[in-house]
């Protein structure tokens, strides 16, 4: 059925729009009630600011999401550190510095919002 005849029995189609970008350390994204507009129902969305409190509450989350993929990509390369673990010295130094820089994510400027995470060579 084309909008028209549906709009004769009182329906109408909803026009869905994609949400607008916004920042999910400082602000919230709300769905608002469609509203009529040109003889269409039109969906929108409000960006609002969050408080102080609730941006720490986030940063703290964030934070602790990083650190658990962090030690997840860590425990995928503990094996590599048993004494009897046998790999050539180049694949042992690049898990070693791969280690180091996981281990130094925290640190990184931007953390826990921006982080860089380090990759083998073979996959830079």
């Amino acid at each position: 059925m084309s909008a028209e005849e549906l709009s004769e029995w009182g329906v109408y189609i909803v026009e869905e729009q994609n949400p607008p970008a916004y920042n999910e350390q400082t602000e919230s994204i709300e769905l608002q009630p469609p509203s009529f507009v040109n003889g269409a129902w039109v969906q929108s969305w409000l960006v609002v600011a969050v408080s102080a409190e609730e941006i720490e509450r986030r940063t703290t989350y964030r934070a602790a999401s990083v650190r658990n993929q962090r030690n997840e990509y860590l425990a995928n390369t503990d094996y590599t550190q048993l004494n009897d673990f046998k790999g050539n010295d180049f694949f042992l130094e690049q898990v070693r510095q791969i280690r180091q820089k996981l281990r130094d994510v925290p640190l990184q400027p931007g953390f826990p919002w921006d982080v860089v995470w380090p990759m083998a060579e073979s996959e830079a």
